[in-house]
């Protein structure tokens, strides 16, 4: 048989449109990591508890009713491994009297005194009855 010089190339019927053709290399895209802490918001202990964390992540999620904070953390076959609850307490700072704030006092009154005085302003002075 002789072999026929076929521009759409050597198949079988004479034909194949498929034939040379080289699909483009592609790239793979970057992987996504996500986060490993995700936070999020629940309604109560519950919903916080039965909300969908990914496997080896871990999740807080801010109670929308009560002070409370959850650590949710599961591993990565998908089951919790930790689940931890934490309440938010306000810190109060004690203001603690200082010695120094009457002298501070005085202080700041002499600078009005000496500046009204500068401006020529009379001061009257309270006299006890």
């Amino acid at each position: 048989m002789a072999t026929v010089n076929n521009p759409y190339g050597n198949g079988m019927y004479g034909f194949n449109p498929y034939a040379g053709f080289q699909y483009p290399s592609v790239t793979p895209a970057p992987s996504y990591q996500p986060q490993s802490l995700v936070v999020g918001w629940a309604n109560s202990e519950n919903d916080a508890r039965n909300s969908y964390v990914e496997p080896g992540r871990s999740s807080y999620f801010m109670d929308k009713n009560l002070p409370a904070m959850y650590l949710k953390s599961v591993d990565q076959s998908g089951h919790v491994s930790d689940f931890k609850i934490y309440d938010l307490v306000e810190r109060v700072q004690e203001q603690k009297p200082s010695a120094e704030m009457p002298e501070i006092k005085e202080y700041v009154a002499s600078l009005v005194a000496q500046a009204m005085a500068d401006a020529g302003w009379k001061t009257k002075k309270k006299e006890d009855k």
